[in-house]
């Protein structure tokens, strides 16, 4: 018999889930399938029979692009093989937005502006490798500093 407690922590886990960001999700799961394959020297084909899955399920699942957000058990299965809590697919990757958003030179910021502008999010998450969530992120601190670098050109220019 299952324990009550273990029971509401397991429906806590499952409703954190449904309610993650698929893109999140995705990204951790990428992870978790580089480092089976590493660790275990497994195939994509290896893992989805380990899973009883395709391999065209596990490929897609480790795949950035599309809408498709893997089920919870599967997700489960995936981390039971690595021996990892299903909790690590949950959180966002912890690189810093601020410190990324530095590299990029003046030049690579304003096409970055553009093409936001320009092209819908789909392509545009394809084109520079990051997220929704990353794009979105990164337009507010392009912006900022665009904004900032002009407004210290004017104040020079005035005095």
């Amino acid at each position: 018999m299952l324990d009550i407690n273990i029971q509401r922590e397991f429906q806590q886990i499952i409703e954190k889930y449904n309610n993650t960001d698929r893109n999140i999700i995705k990204a951790n799961i990428k992870t978790i399938l580089r480092k089976i394959k590493k660790t275990h020297r497994l195939k994509t084909k290896d893992i989805a029979e380990k899973l009883g899955l395709s391999p065209q399920c596990i490929a897609q699942m480790g795949q950035l692009s599309g809408y498709y957000k893997p089920d919870f058990f599967t997700v489960l299965k995936l981390c039971n093989l690595l021996n990892i809590s299903i909790t690590e697919t949950l959180n966002p990757v912890q690189i810093s937005k601020e410190v990324k958003a530095e590299k990029w030179t003046t030049e690579a910021k304003r096409q970055f502006l553009q093409d936001y502008m320009t092209l819908n999010i789909t392509e545009l998450t394809q084109k520079y490798g990051i997220t929704q969530r990353s794009a979105v992120e990164y337009f507010r601190l392009f912006k900022r500093d665009l904004e900032k670098q002009n407004l210290n050109k004017i104040n020079i220019l005035s005095k």
